[in-house]
């Protein structure tokens, strides 16, 4: 089964869209790379992104819960 992207639009405050490219900047990364990079770790923080598979099926970046 293909991975589907999902779009999501949402409003940001300018402060937050600068502070959002500033950081994108400083790493040479793209703004949606940043915005998962941010999601991905609050979840891994907060106990609800899974685990890597140890038995080399799947990436572990599936579904959070």
């Amino acid at each position: 089964m293909a991975k589907k992207d999902v779009r999501i639009a949402f409003n940001m405050l300018p402060i937050h869209r600068q502070a959002l490219e500033a950081i994108a900047s400083a790493d040479g990364e793209g703004l949606s790379v940043i915005l998962r990079r941010l999601i991905r770790d609050e979840a891994k923080a907060r106990g609800l992104w899974p685990e890597p598979k140890l038995d080399g099926k799947g990436d572990g970046h599936g579904p959070v819960a």
